[in-house]
């Protein structure tokens, strides 16, 4: 058994002109379905696509906001370091009197600095400061102009400052 349009060709009821005419049309129909489906599968597609992106965006900004505070605490910590280590004193530091101060442990440690590094420390020509980044901490003398600077920016590292 054939098709209805084979059917009706033999019976005369449709010319062969009309019989193409419907077929042409039936095929640019079947065109038109089957385009619009992947548009509005395209439709959908584009849509989860330009969620995913948005969400790696987001995601993306979120991970250089981190990175760009991290960044800057540790330039942060490298300039305060740099400032306690360009005005430590070493010379006529190290002698036989005891000067006690509190570190930031609340602890109570001594140093054994000469007489004249001790009048310093109480004049306030020198500090005692805690080196920022480091593991643990470790006590320097450094002179006023940097015990300045650092009690401006972190004074947190400042053990013992008579200003």
């Amino acid at each position: 058994m054939g098709s209805l349009r084979d059917e009706l060709l033999k019976a005369k009821l449709v010319s062969k002109k009309e019989a193409k005419k419907a077929k042409r049309t039936q095929r640019l129909q079947n065109r038109k379905r089957d385009s619009r489906s992947p548009d509005s599968q395209n439709h959908e597609n584009q849509a989860t696509f330009e969620k995913e992106v948005a969400e790696k965006a987001a995601r993306s900004r979120q991970f250089e906001a981190v990175q760009r505070q991290e960044n800057e605490e540790k330039s942060r910590i490298f300039r305060l370091r740099d400032i306690v280590v360009n005005s430590e004193v070493q010379a006529g530091i190290s002698g036989n009197r005891k000067f006690y101060f509190v570190n930031s442990l609340q602890r109570i440690p001594c140093m054994e600095i000469s007489p004249q590094a001790a009048g310093d420390l109480q004049k306030g020509r020198l500090a005692i400061v805690g080196t920022p980044g480091e593991g643990k901490e470790v006590i320097r003398i450094i002179s006023r102009s940097g015990a300045v600077k650092l009690s401006e920016e972190a004074p947190e590292y400042v053990l013992f400052f008579n200003r």
